[in-house]
């Protein structure tokens, strides 16, 4: 019989991360002043992991939060090494889950679909919110919050440094690529509810969230996952994922104030 707690801490030592880009002084300064997430705070809280944002709800434990934040970056650098020799945003979307999968995630419900938006950034700003309450909805709390972050997007100076965060991992060689999720407690269990989006080379991740662009057709595709959360497997190996992943959790997530 095999155990589920020690196959989750055998595979986070076997993971394999791609190796830190080298930057000058000056970006890695300004990633330095990155405001941590206050985990502990009261109410509900966002944050900026890599190339994701992730809302919480107020019922999710603030240990438990740390932890989800520090899976899903472990997840994205583990689906960034698996396509460096060459994969798409469904190969890569494919390693992020089975990673998740691996930590003692179960995938629930899941679906994928590509949709041609004809406009510009409004309009494809207006199609990720509509995609984003009807998939994310049901966790009222987180997602009133993530909804909130993007609808607050318009009004916020582009050289905020979780924005800057956001934008350089957002972006790979051949598309552009970022994940919406929440998670909440229900009926006793943690849910993660997840939507990841891939964007057109055309346009940049932050041209559509956060600046605009002239009348085009943009290509969205988007990967949806529900994944309840083994409490006492995760409740495990979310501190070896800390571990693991050393300083780039300080490099890699970071609050999101609106």
């Amino acid at each position: 019989m095999t155990d589920p707690v020690a196959e989750a801490l055998a595979f986070v030592e076997s993971v394999e991360l791609p190796v830190r880009p080298r930057r000058d002084g000056f970006e890695m300064a300004e990633e330095n002043d990155l405001p941590p997430p206050d985990f502990d705070r009261p109410g509900g809280l966002s944050v900026a992991v890599g190339s994701q944002i992730a809302s919480f709800a107020e019922s999710v434990p603030p240990t438990l939060r740390a932890h989800i934040a520090d899976a899903f970056l472990l997840a994205q650098l583990a689906a960034n090494k698996a396509i460096e020799a060459g994969g798409g945003g469904a190969e890569w979307y494919d390693s992020y889950v089975a990673t998740l999968g691996k930590l003692g995630w179960t995938a629930e419900s899941a679906d994928r679909s590509m949709r041609v938006v004809a406009g510009g950034s409004a309009e494809v700003h207006r199609e990720i919110v509509s995609v984003v309450t009807v998939l994310l909805g049901a966790a009222a709390g987180a997602a009133a919050g993530v909804i909130a972050v993007l609808n607050g997007l318009a009004n916020m100076d582009k050289d905020a440094p979780w924005i800057t965060l956001f934008q350089r991992r957002s972006q790979r060689a051949n598309a552009n690529q970022f994940q919406i999720s929440t998670a909440s407690i229900e009926a006793g269990t943690p849910v993660v509810r997840l939507v990841a989006f891939e964007l057109d080379a055309q346009r940049s991740v932050t041209q559509v969230l956060f600046f605009r662009f002239g009348t085009s057709d943009a290509t969205l595709r988007q990967f949806s996952q529900t994944m309840s959360v083994n409490a006492q497997v995760f409740g495990i190996a979310g501190p070896q994922v800390a571990r693991k992943l050393g300083s780039r959790v300080a490099e890699d997530i970071a609050a999101i104030e609106i």
